[in-house]
């Protein structure tokens, strides 16, 4: 609601979009060298800092587009939800 953009995100109910983060709890070092991306965008001010979730999985409009290894997700793939005026 703060965003402008529900009910399309930010809600499980008919009529949004489908988008979940599914988070893995363990004690976890973030290794920058883990980032999928062009190697000149591969760093984080989060590298080696202990963490006690990971990211597992991630489901956009119902489909898994990352799989807590790869980017499962074809370019192009993403949609811009306008924010809403009221």
């Amino acid at each position: 609601m703060l965003h402008g953009i529900h009910p399309k995100k930010g809600a499980i109910a008919l009529g949004s979009d489908t988008d979940l983060v599914v988070l893995e709890r363990a004690d976890y070092a973030f290794d920058e060298a883990s980032i999928t991306d062009r190697p000149e965008l591969r760093w984080s001010p989060y590298h080696g800092r202990r963490m006690r979730a990971r990211v597992a999985a991630t489901v956009l409009r119902g489909r898994t587009i990352w799989d807590g290894a790869q980017v499962l997700a074809t370019p192009g793939s993403g949609r811009f939800v306008r924010r809403q005026s009221h």
